[in-house]
């Protein structure tokens, strides 16, 4: 690389760092107003594509659902250059993200599903072998991965590092009996797993470059070296721990969630990572909100909905609000409770994000089935209007929630057979995604139903 191309990437410097949210305090960026900051960071962006003029440029942006608006200005930006440029762009997201490039001629969509269960069984034969004894446990990653294949390969890896298999790819074989091996439940716990078995110092250096890139040039990483690296090791502790501890609060295991979630929000406390306090404020508030410390969880969610609207930070924003609205149920602030749902449904809407969407119907369920009375066809037609998105989306958890309130609201109104089936259905759901938080309470209800 050049010594004029390693001068325009420090120069552009600033503004992507601030993009990553990993800046100094004192940095002198952080001092112009927001027309200038987004000024700066399209030219940042210039400079970065001008650098690269001297051959072919392909750039990869991840996870666009959960994208902030100052990125989406720049993507935006950079997909009307593309007709100009010796640039391949990739992007991916989930189905409740929307864009407006499918009528531009340039676009290419390319939908990827999961493997359907013969062609999974046949990665898995390659992978593992013929070996009686993995019979069940094909059966099993089949079940838990529904057909993903990074996660079935990556699930395989795990039980390979940790003697849960034995022999050579093609030629394993059980090294321990199938109820004591533990398989990954999701991707996030393969990876983080993996990262918490590496030493200390590697385990660091992984997390720091995670938050630069795949590679990344000398002249950019000695820039980096040079002056935020901190900051970026505390970006890298937050995103880590904010992965984990999601993970653990979606399955409902709050003691982890609230450990790991805490540790995560200390490093963005000290590091000043506003945007990334949000996302870890909102979730240890539902955590705690589930864990019944309602009077803790309930400032957390407040200022994480204060900080995310003072950021313009749009992407899970209705999400944050759904919570708050929870928590506000929970402490018997109904009143309150609805103003914040409502709110959290037209954000949804507004930035047509279907899955959240779908989170506060099924919140306006539980709202209008724990009424005094109970609101039973609303609560009914809420519950079915988020069960046919998470159906559409994909949304296992929401799923899983979803026929639990309807088997319950159909318990609480006589009807049996209707019960019997949802709550048989939630059950089946927690099981398969090990969500055992909630296993108790359906499993009581459906045992009362069926009078044992």
């Amino acid at each position: 690389m050049s010594w004029s191309r390693c001068a325009a990437l420090q120069e552009a410097m600033p503004a992507l760092l601030w993009l990553l949210d990993a800046l100094p305090d004192d940095s002198p960026f952080l001092k112009l107003d927001p027309p200038q900051r987004r000024l700066r960071t399209l030219d940042a962006l210039t400079r970065v594509l001008r650098a690269s003029q001297g051959q072919p440029l392909v750039l990869i942006f991840e996870d666009l659902h959960w994208m902030d608006t100052e990125t989406q200005a720049l993507l935006d930006s950079l997909i009307e250059s593309l007709p100009t440029a010796r640039l391949l762009l990739l992007v991916n997201y989930r189905p409740e993200y929307h864009h407006g490039w499918g009528s531009k001629t340039y676009y290419t969509q390319l939908r990827l599903d999961p493997l359907p269960p013969a062609s999974a069984h046949t990665l898995l034969q390659a992978l593992l072998g013929d070996n009686p004894s993995l019979g069940p446990l094909t059966q099993l990653l089949i079940a838990r991965t529904q057909g993903n294949p990074f996660f079935l390969e990556e699930s395989i890896r795990t039980l390979v590092e940790t003697q849960g298999l034995v022999g050579a790819r093609g030629a394993y074989r059980l090294a321990q009996a199938l109820p004591s091996i533990q398989v990954p439940a999701t991707v996030q716990a393969v990876l983080a797993a993996r990262i918490d078995r590496l030493p200390l110092e590697e385990k660091q250096l992984v997390q720091t470059a995670a938050v630069i890139g795949t590679e990344v040039p000398l002249p950019l990483l000695q820039a980096i070296a040079e002056g935020p690296a901190d900051a970026l090791y505390r970006y890298g502790q937050c995103l880590l721990r904010f992965s984990v501890g999601n993970l653990h609060l979606r399955q409902g295991d709050l003691p982890q969630a609230i450990s790991i979630l805490e540790t995560g929000l200390g490093f963005c406390q000290r590091g000043n990572l506003r945007r990334l306090f949000c996302d870890l404020a909102a979730r240890l508030g539902a955590a705690y909100a589930l864990a019944g410390r309602v009077t803790e969880a309930l400032p957390l969610l407040e200022q994480a909905v204060a900080q995310a609207d003072a950021l313009q930070q749009l992407y899970l924003q209705a999400m944050y609000v759904a919570w708050l609205s929870e928590a506000l149920l929970l402490a018997g602030r109904r009143e309150k409770a609805q103003h914040q749902a409502a709110r959290a449904l037209e954000l949804a809407r507004t930035h047509q994000e279907q899955g959240n969407e779908a989170w506060v119907w099924r919140l306006l369920g539980e709202m209008a089935a724990h009424g005094e009375p109970p609101e039973v066809r609303q609560a009914e037609a809420s519950y079915q209007q988020a069960l046919a998105r998470t159906e559409e989306l994909g949304m296992g958890p929401l799923q899983a929630h979803c026929h639990r309130g309807l088997g319950t609201l159909y318990a609480t109104t006589g009807q049996r057979e209707s019960a019997c089936m949802a709550l048989a259905t939630a059950i089946e759901l927690y099981h398969a995604m090990d969500m055992t938080f909630w296993l108790p309470e359906t499993e009581a209800v459906l045992a009362q139903v069926e009078g044992r």
